[in-house]
């Protein structure tokens, strides 16, 4: 997959885009799981949670549009000032992978208990 950061032309705001590399583009598996991940998301709305937009296929290229969010990943924020696995468990690494992981797993109950 590739993800990309995109703005439509005269829209203020950004969003992302992934789409299935050229190479997977045929891959049945690969599109099974971008609508996977679309159909999953769609639907829950939470501060914590990345709304997803929309799922298009453009001739036999599919994407996923998602809401753009500046601020770093999980995997950033645990290689944040360290670059080494056996070094990620330093306190503040670990704190903040805790805290990362703690609001997805609130998000994640707030929309099961909506749903």
């Amino acid at each position: 997959m590739q993800v990309w950061e995109a703005k439509k032309d005269g829209a203020p705001e950004r969003v992302v885009v992934k789409v299935i590399n050229d190479k997977y583009r045929n891959d049945r598996e690969q599109l099974y799981h971008l609508k996977h991940e679309y159909e999953v998301g769609k639907d829950l709305k939470h501060p914590n949670v990345i709304r997803m937009r929309e799922l298009q296929t453009v001739g036999a290229t599919a994407y996923l549009v998602m809401e753009y969010f500046d601020a770093p990943n999980l995997k950033q924020v645990l290689w944040q000032g360290t670059g080494h696995w056996d070094q990620l468990l330093d306190e503040r690494a670990a704190i903040s992978g805790r805290l990362v992981i703690t609001e997805a797993a609130q998000a994640l109950i707030t929309a099961a208990r909506t749903a």
